[in-house]
């Protein structure tokens, strides 16, 4: 059985990906990141007082992060003496976790607050709090937290009420709860080739890295690609000339895809894991092989891809990674793939009416870059 699609032959700065998508596999709930990331207001704890905000944690909890403003009314915040502190605690009132900052900080930077939580906290409702004791430090917030669907891959909105001095007030403050990460996603599929075609070219992708190997032989031999963008606006690519590992007959696509800085996990105070573009790892691939006849056919990457979760059972930036060596490959087993883009994240339909020039590897996000301008 064939499982090739036609496509019209390529032209010099023609889209590499055609009609490709990108792939993800989604994961449960629980082993997503819980946050809110933006901001429209400051409150203000002044000594004696306390700005807190609920939340529930769908799975354990390892690591919480919240964004502080700078002490108000001071020359140089960051030699400007304060002291507060920040405790953890569940809905009941059980202590988790407290840390006291004492002294001139260097905290004020988008999300500079990390506790981490060893062991785990289990899921449920929880309160992370600032009490401020020396200087009027702010809580960065925003007045409502948007709805969204869950698309099986972003992180969660946090789902809690905002205190000041434990009484409940409107909006919700920037958070972000990380707890233990699911496996990165292998993708494979499998298609038939009656001939060898006089060539064949593969267009890939995958965010944060990945390798892809075509009949259990890896394709080129970079490694820890792409490089880092800001991947909202610009994701790089490769091509490779794949003819020599293709065979008559049977043919297997395998794709190993890992988080690096786009699907990052473990709290930190880098914050990787609260990029805007924060998703689970996904995969775009365009397989171009033209037949003797001169006939173009494509294999992409679409929801027909099995996925299943590979050997790396948790990737964490900055901390290493756990593996699970007899983890096999997903042969037989198909488990349910997302093809739909996610939303506000390079996980969408690529820039068709601006591709990149002749021999750039770079590709635009029409949604986030609306004056048409490539990568360089």
């Amino acid at each position: 059985m064939s499982s090739t699609t036609p496509s019209a032959p390529n032209s010099t700065g023609a889209d590499p990906f055609g009609p490709a998508r990108w792939i993800a596999r989604p994961v449960e709930r629980s082993q997503r990141v819980t946050r809110h990331i933006t901001s429209s207001r400051v409150d203000w704890a002044e000594p004696g007082h306390t700005l807190g905000q609920r939340f529930h944690a769908e799975g354990p909890v390892e690591a919480v992060s919240i964004s502080l403003s700078e002490p108000r009314g001071v020359e140089d915040p960051f030699q400007s003496p304060v002291k507060f502190t920040i405790s953890l605690r569940t809905e009941a009132g059980v202590p988790v976790m407290q840390r006291v900052y004492d002294g001139p900080q260097l905290v004020w930077d988008y999300f500079g607050i990390v506790l981490d939580v060893n062991p785990p906290a289990p899921p449920g409702e929880y309160i992370v709090e600032l009490a401020a004791h020396q200087g009027t430090i702010g809580w960065l917030g925003a007045d409502a937290a948007p709805a969204v669907e869950d698309d099986g891959v972003s992180p969660l909105p946090v789902r809690g009420t905002a205190l000041i001095d434990d009484e409940p007030t409107g909006g919700v403050r920037l958070l972000g709860v990380d707890t233990h990460p699911a496996p990165n996603p292998l993708f494979r599929r499998s298609f038939e080739l009656a001939t060898l075609p006089v060539a064949a070219e593969l267009a890939a992708t995958v965010l944060g890295i990945g390798n892809v190997l075509i009949n259990g032989r890896r394709v080129g031999g970079e490694a820890l690609e792409p490089a880092v963008t800001n991947y909202d606006r610009t994701v790089l690519y490769r091509t490779w000339d794949v003819r020599h590992l293709l065979v008559p007959g049977i043919n297997e696509i395998l794709i190993q895809a890992g988080r690096e800085r786009y699907g990052a996990r473990g709290g930190d105070v880098w914050g990787w894991n609260l990029a805007p573009w924060h998703r689970e790892p996904v995969a775009l691939l365009n397989l171009r092989l033209t037949g003797i006849d001169g006939r173009v056919q494509s294999v992409t990457t679409d929801a027909s891809w099995q996925a299943a979760a590979g050997p790396v059972q948790a990737e964490r930036l900055f901390r290493g990674e756990d593996w699970v060596l007899e983890v096999m490959a997903p042969s037989g087993i198909r488990l349910p793939l997302s093809s739909r883009p996610a939303a506000n994240s390079a996980a969408r339909h690529m820039n068709r009416s601006t591709p990149p020039p002749p021999g750039s590897e770079g590709y635009n996000d029409p949604e986030s870059d609306r004056n048409g301008s490539r990568f360089r």
